[in-house]
């Protein structure tokens, strides 16, 4: 055959008889590839459209091509090439068949692991590629974006145990990222759940420069820590305020609102009154409505004055948040009064907190304070 180039058509004539895979080997270990005409013949993309076929026959050509067995130097070639345009959905199917076989595929390109599909896959393949991206330490940031924006990435916990600080961060801030809907809850849930053991990256994250947070983001960790928690109860209120913006409109708008409103109550200086402005009228009406959410109305309720005698004060939920809300601007004394005015827009709650300071001196010195009689 030496001298003379075989194109395609001659090989079908010659070995016509083969099943392309095995036509695909034959030229793929030869010495003589001089003798063909690789350009004609296209074996890379024939050797990809065969890797990539459906069906348990083709994993005897797979095994060939990653193992390079018997291979000539150019079918090695060739065969790393088409192994880089191996699709992620073939690659889990033949993850079953031989799970180090495609570990070695996975190793050769890297790359492979900053995209979704690969952690979209089943558990045991998730769990071969975590092995490989964590073999020398945290995953790389674009490692991580994956897998957070990977739906069925099922193995937070055990990406969480490992990480560093740095990464922790990556992570948060790519939580942080994704949009304020209710598809995303059950996502940055379960990672700030995987983060449990890491409460002091969390804290040195939030305490950072002066950023945004997300209200979903933001829920997730006052779930997982309290909003007393020291580095959730002294965020900025212009990141409080930010996230409760954020969050208008969409479902989880009162739970935020109701977030930002127990840290304003809990909060001395001047800011706490401003956060209480911006968000009591509407977990008030939430309550008026029986509209809050438990979990919502947990951490509200820690916050609020029980009545010791009268049981039937302590189930008015709407009345205790506007006895909190007085007794909020009667003790916190770096509160300016005149903030309670922007607090009580609705006519109707200001006619029942002006009745409620009316009670007491103490009350009734605040709504002089504050302009209200």
């Amino acid at each position: 055959m030496i001298g003379r180039v075989v194109n395609s058509s001659q090989l079908d004539l010659g070995i016509g008889v083969l099943e392309e895979s095995a036509k695909l080997l034959a030229l793929l270990k030869t010495e003589q590839v001089e003798a063909f005409d690789l350009d004609d013949l296209k074996l890379e993309f024939r050797l990809v459209d065969a890797l990539n076929e459906e069906g348990v026959d083709q994993f005897a050509i797979i095994e060939t091509v990653i193992e390079g067995k018997g291979l000539s130097a150019v079918g090695r070639e060739i065969c790393s090439r088409a192994l880089d345009r191996l699709t992620t959905k073939r690659l889990i199917t033949f993850h079953a068949h031989n799970r180090s076989l495609v570990r070695s595929v996975l190793a050769s390109s890297p790359e492979r692991m900053e995209t979704t599909d690969v952690w979209d896959g089943p558990r045991e393949f998730q769990r071969t590629c975590l092995e490989l991206v964590t073999e020398h330490g945290s995953p790389s940031p674009k490692v991580i974006r994956a897998m957070v924006q990977a739906s069925g990435f099922s193995l937070v916990y055990e990406v969480g145990k490992g990480l560093d600080t740095s990464t922790v961060d990556v992570v948060l801030s790519e939580l942080n990222t994704l949009e304020a809907e209710e598809k995303y809850a059950g996502t940055i849930k379960t990672w700030v759940n995987g983060l449990q053991s890491k409460s002091e990256a969390i804290a040195q994250w939030l305490g950072g420069e002066a950023r945004s947070i997300s209200p979903l983001l933001l829920i997730a960790l006052s779930e997982k820590m309290t909003p007393r928690w020291p580095p959730l109860a002294s965020l900025h209120s212009e990141v409080l305020l930010g996230a409760v913006e954020q969050a208008a409109g969409l479902q989880s708008s009162a739970v935020t609102a109701t977030l930002a409103l127990v840290i304003g109550l809990q909060r001395g200086e001047k800011s706490g009154a401003l956060i209480v402005a911006r968000t009591f009228e509407e977990v008030h009406q939430k309550l008026i409505e029986s509209a809050l959410p438990w979990s919502a109305w947990q951490w509200l309720d820690s916050e609020l004055p029980r009545d010791r005698w009268t049981l039937i004060l302590n189930w008015d939920r709407a009345g205790r948040l506007r006895r909190g809300l007085v007794r909020a601007f009667v003790e916190h004394h770096d509160w300016d009064a005149k903030n309670l005015e922007a607090t009580l827009y609705n006519p109707s709650t200001r006619n029942f907190v002006v009745s409620l300071c009316e009670q007491t001196s103490k009350g009734r010195r605040l709504l002089d304070r504050a302009g209200l009689r």
